[in-house]
């Protein structure tokens, strides 16, 4: 089976309904969709109950805009919360490269450290990799993480309550 996202996927914007079967169905993903889809992820932790212990974010690993948006996202919801530090480990996940320009950032990388979030260049799936790490508590916003491992999944506005809140 193939499919086409109407004006988005080369060939549907190339060819229009040129592609189209007579007998083609049309399948709208909305939020209602959305949200069927999410809640039916299974939480793989061992304790159901347990708060989150850690929370690791770039899975796929972040670009360079992304950490500094991630930096903004974390520290507006700490001002919000009048909160200075985070309240659940976070680990952001880049390639060695893009660390390495972010902290020449001198501004934006203490602005991240300082409320404790740390950087990281390893593959968050390969921490999870080991038996003892799977059998934590860890909260991701990354669908792929959390197709691969235990990881709990959040949407980006729900994480940044937890990451700054420590509850669920």
């Amino acid at each position: 089976m193939i499919y086409h996202v109407d004006q988005i996927t080369p060939e549907a914007t190339d060819y229009g309904n040129k592609l189209l079967k007579p007998d083609y169905r049309t399948y709208t993903i909305d939020d209602q969709e959305l949200d069927a889809l999410f809640s039916s992820y299974p939480l793989m932790w061992a304790d159901k109950q347990a708060e989150p212990r850690k929370c690791m974010i770039g899975c796929p690993h972040l670009s360079l805009n992304e950490l500094y948006r991630w930096t903004e996202n974390i520290c507006e919801g700490l001002k919000a919360a009048g909160r200075d530090k985070v309240a659940v480990e976070t680990i952001l996940c880049a390639a060695p490269q893009i660390i390495k320009k972010f902290q020449a950032d001198e501004k934006a990388f203490h602005r991240l450290t300082r409320t404790g979030v740390k950087l990281t260049d390893t593959c968050p799936e390969a921490y999870m990799n080991n038996q003892l790490c799977a059998r934590e508590a860890i909260i991701t916003n990354s669908n792929k993480f959390r197709a691969f491992t235990t990881a709990r999944m959040y949407l980006d506005h729900d994480l940044i309550q937890v990451i700054v809140g420590g509850k669920m």
